[in-house]
């Protein structure tokens, strides 16, 4: 029997914390309003929903 990391290369955990890394890169020098405006991005801009499209497609 195969496990899901032999079936399937994808990495969440990885993928999460490429994501934490970059927002924390854009945000380290933020004032408090300023990351308030950053999260209120339009959902196409998202840096999650932009990486999830790479990474998750349906074989």
């Amino acid at each position: 029997m195969r496990t899901i990391n032999e079936q399937n290369e994808f990495d969440c955990l990885e993928m999460k914390r490429e994501i934490q890394a970059k927002i924390y890169a854009e945000i380290k020098d933020m004032t408090a309003e300023e990351r308030i405006l950053y999260f209120r991005i339009p959902s196409e801009k998202d840096p999650f929903r932009q990486h999830n499209k790479k990474k998750c497609v349906m074989a």
